[in-house]
């Protein structure tokens, strides 16, 4: 996640895995009750998606987000 991320906790239930998508890289969490969060840098700053989105849909919503 790079300098200065945080440590998050999960359940034991929880699948988390990173995809790297054009240069970023996004750590993906699928918890239970189909909610899926989704956590990246990009230019120095931490974001986090939480929804209830299928995985790709969650990580498109991500890549369309622009630091300003």
């Amino acid at each position: 996640m790079g300098k200065g991320a945080t440590d998050v906790g999960y359940g034991s239930d929880a699948e988390v895995y990173f995809r790297r998508l054009e240069g970023v890289e996004y750590m993906v969490a699928e918890l239970r009750y189909g909610i899926v969060n989704v956590r990246w840098t990009k230019e120095n700053k931490l974001f986090e998606l939480t929804c209830n989105l299928p995985v790709e849909e969650a990580l498109s919503t991500a890549q369309s987000v622009d630091p300003y």
